[in-house]
């Protein structure tokens, strides 16, 4: 089993699953002071063309969180909290072993972006994961609506508005230390190297699937990467691993609003700690 086929594992059942490997949601951790200059994430909107390796329709409702899910052609709308969002579906991930897939989704309004995990069981969605950047904490909700999708390459053209938002509190506990390619100060934001360009790495949320994951389990830390510079900005996470204590691995990114992924699957060779 490849660690990217792990990381998927782990966003379906972050933050754990239960014995039978159905999502068990997250428990809300207490807010803590908040010392570090928060600048603000400004993203034109986003007007051109994604190409993926599938296509997938999702319509239907959550029932906490998430409202109306109306996805046509891995673009449409989801409301979240009463407010609708824009919304990019970018990653398909199957997860044979419970007959379920997995979709990846972005939602951007002005002010805030959300990432969304659809479960898919053949034609029926049944769950949903959310996570907002500005403190709503990863949880899982159950849903009901449909499914249409296949593994035909489709290119969507995708239209997202502009965003003006606060930078996100930054998640406490971790920390990396890897030269100019890779830095992190606990409690703080941090620097990534990809090609050419230098983003400010703002991480908003953790997961921790040490002991419920897999074998040896590992850590997630979710940020938003922003190129101040260019106003670009995008969504991505980290996996540390314990039996790995040298290498950080960045994966799952999206840039707005040029539709690229700088990222692909990326190992970083640092020094990590987590809480």
């Amino acid at each position: 089993m490849s660690v990217r086929w792990l990381c998927v594992i782990a966003l379906m059942c972050s933050p754990g699953c239960g014995d039978d490997g159905a999502p068990v949601a997250d428990a809300a951790t207490a807010p803590q002071a908040d010392a570090t200059p928060r600048p603000l994430v400004e993203v034109p909107a986003t007007d051109g063309p994604l190409d993926l390796d599938f296509n997938v329709a999702i319509t239907g409702e959550g029932q906490n969180r998430v409202g109306s899910v109306s996805i046509l052609n891995s673009r449409g709308a989801v409301e979240i909290r009463g407010t609708s969002f824009d919304v990019v579906t970018y990653e398909m991930q199957p997860w044979d072993s419970f007959g379920l897939t997995l979709f990846q989704t972005l939602a951007v309004n002005q002010e805030e972006w959300y990432v969304i995990w659809f479960y898919c069981e053949d034609n029926v969605l049944t769950g949903i994961y959310s996570e907002g950047v500005h403190g709503d904490a990863i949880a899982y909700e159950a849903a009901t609506g449909t499914c249409s999708f296949g593994s035909t390459p489709t290119r969507v053209q995708v239209q997202l508005p502009a965003t003006s938002m606060l930078g996100p509190r930054p998640e406490r506990g971790f920390s990396f230390s890897g030269g100019t390619e890779l830095s992190l100060a606990e409690g703080g934001y941090g620097l990534v190297q990809l090609g050419s360009q230098q983003l400010t790495i703002m991480p908003f949320e953790r997961v921790d699937c040490l002991a419920t994951c897999g074998d040896p389990g590992w850590w997630e830390l979710h940020a938003i990467l922003y190129d101040a510079a260019n106003q670009r900005a995008c969504f991505g996470i980290f996996y540390m691993f314990p039996d790995r204590p040298n290498d950080v691995v960045l994966t799952y990114s999206l840039t707005l609003p040029d539709l690229t992924d700088p990222v692909g699957y990326r190992t970083f060779t640092a020094n990590w700690s987590a809480p």
